[in-house]
């Protein structure tokens, strides 16, 4: 598990990498509103938008991670 300025994150779950990195971006015109994400500093990979910090560490540690052999 990877720590992030206190966050513990778990590694990427497409090529392993435990470097995640924690992104805020500004949504609104004001500069007020934000959004976190994780994403993987080695592949690329995103988590879901959280609402701070801790939500997008959480959507990224709570992932589901379907399996290449599952169908739709």
């Amino acid at each position: 598990m990877g720590v992030y300025e206190g966050f513990n994150l778990k590694p990427c779950p497409f090529c392993g990498n435990a470097e995640i990195i924690l992104s805020i971006t500004d949504c609104g015109d004001n500069g007020r509103d934000s959004a976190d994400i994780a994403i993987c500093g080695d592949c690329g990979a995103v988590g879901p938008w959280g609402n701070d910090e801790q939500h997008a560490v959480d959507l990224w540690n709570n992932r589901i991670v379907r399996s290449s052999h599952e169908h739709k």
